[in-house]
């Protein structure tokens, strides 16, 4: 897995990524929580964000927060948070905060390593209620959710820059007059290879997608 390890010591910082990368993880550490906050918000990939509370600039509590936010918006983020004092009442704000598991420092590397791979189930179990949410079942295009967020990523992305973007909204003619002369499994049939087509004709950039029974858009 990916992690992003905030560790205010660079001695704790050095002996923990040293122990993740023995355990197979590829680890981002920081020193700073601003700057781990920064790599969790532009790197899709990370899976797993260890932070400690002392961390600087940004706080290991605000770094929960900020990665729960992250994960509700866009994809799982398992969080651990960790302490050198095992304090119920750090434990409860840190949960209160958006983590999703505590450990006291310097960690158990038994110990670490079960709970990352608890974290691997979740964040597994989590990518896959988020497609099955985002992903039309029939066709494989994003559905209208998918579509309707990434318009808004966009509008605001040309709000911004002032560059030009196109919206492509197509459905398939008399297709009610194929459900009805040939059944719901050709219409189905149909709706799939329009799908399919439309796949093949747009860029990598663009995002087509379902957005209705037979309404498509790009």
């Amino acid at each position: 897995m990916r992690i992003v390890l905030a560790e205010p010591s660079r001695i704790g910082l050095r002996l923990m990524t040293k122990m993740l990368t023995e355990g197979g993880h590829e680890v981002l550490p920081f020193d700073d929580g601003a700057a781990a906050l920064e790599c969790l918000q532009g790197d899709e990939s990370i899976d797993v964000l260890m932070t400690s509370f002392e961390v600087p600039n940004v706080s290991g509590l605000e770094l929960c927060w900020e990665a729960r936010l992250i994960a509700n918006a866009r994809r799982p983020i398992y969080v651990i948070a960790m302490s050198s004092t095992h304090d119920r009442d750090r434990l409860v704000e840190a949960l209160d905060s958006g983590a999703d598991d505590f450990i006291t420092k310097p960690p158990v590397q038994a110990e670490l390593f079960a709970r990352l791979r608890a974290a691997e189930r979740m964040t597994k179990a989590g990518r896959e209620l988020l497609r099955m949410a985002t992903i039309d079942a029939l066709t494989e295009l994003p559905n209208r959710r998918a579509f309707e967020s990434a318009l808004l990523r966009e509008i605001d992305r040309v709000a911004r820059s002032g560059e030009p973007a196109l919206l492509l909204i197509l459905d398939i003619d008399h297709f009610k007059r194929v459900n009805d002369t040939h059944g719901h499994r050709v219409g189905d049939l149909v709706i799939k290879a329009v799908a399919d087509t439309l796949q093949e004709c747009v860029r990598p950039m663009d995002l087509p997608a379902r957005i209705g029974g037979e309404e498509f858009a790009v």
